[in-house]
């Protein structure tokens, strides 16, 4: 009985190797065979890490030469991510018809008008909310592929013309815990 178990362990292992060689290959090409596909999955991943308010996830998306228009680096971005995060019991982040474009210098922007909902827990997150809501330009998100893989693209900007960063916040300031919005505007140095 042993010499028969092995017997058949020795000729089944090559099929064992092709049956897993073919399950990484399909889980390969689900990701995407071309840039803009791999993109499209990658900017879904992060939309959703922002919607579970998993901003650790999505910080994981970020590359570490990260630069927006509002001077923010790497750190900073996956403080404001967590401050966002933090605020909201629920929260729904929609984007609404996604464009994808190839700069030529070897990235992607993916733009589109991104829509906020949810539960806040905070003042700061209803504030948060209703200057999303206000907003009429649509976000644009750039990446860039760090590696062979398809899912080492990584976020290395973000801009929305009409988004202004209120003035005396710095990225983490909401981190801690949830804080009212007259705790926040002391800390902002307003009135």
């Amino acid at each position: 009985m042993l010499y028969a178990t092995l017997g058949f362990l020795r000729r089944s292992w090559r099929w064992l190797a092709a049956l897993q060689l073919a399950a990484f290959v399909a889980w390969v090409m689900s990701q995407g065979l071309t840039a803009e596909s791999q993109v499209r999955h990658r900017a879904e991943g992060f939309r959703r890490a922002l919607a579970d308010g998993r901003s650790a996830k999505a910080g994981h998306m970020v590359s570490a030469s990260y630069r927006d228009q509002w001077g923010m680096d790497r750190d900073q971005i996956g403080s404001a991510l967590r401050d966002i995060s933090r605020q909201f019991l629920t929260l729904r982040v929609e984007w609404v018809d996604p464009v994808c474009a190839d700069t030529g210098d070897g990235g992607i922007t993916m733009t589109t008008v991104m829509r906020l909902d949810g539960r806040s827990m905070t003042p700061v997150g209803e504030m948060m909310l209703s200057l999303a809501r206000r907003l009429d330009q649509p976000f644009t998100f750039h990446w860039r592929k760090e590696g062979w893989w398809p899912w080492t693209w990584r976020l290395v900007g973000i801009s929305n013309p009409a988004l202004e960063i209120p003035e005396g916040y710095t990225p983490g300031m909401f981190s801690d815990r949830p804080i009212s919005l007259d705790e926040a505007m002391k800390r902002a140095g307003g009135p």
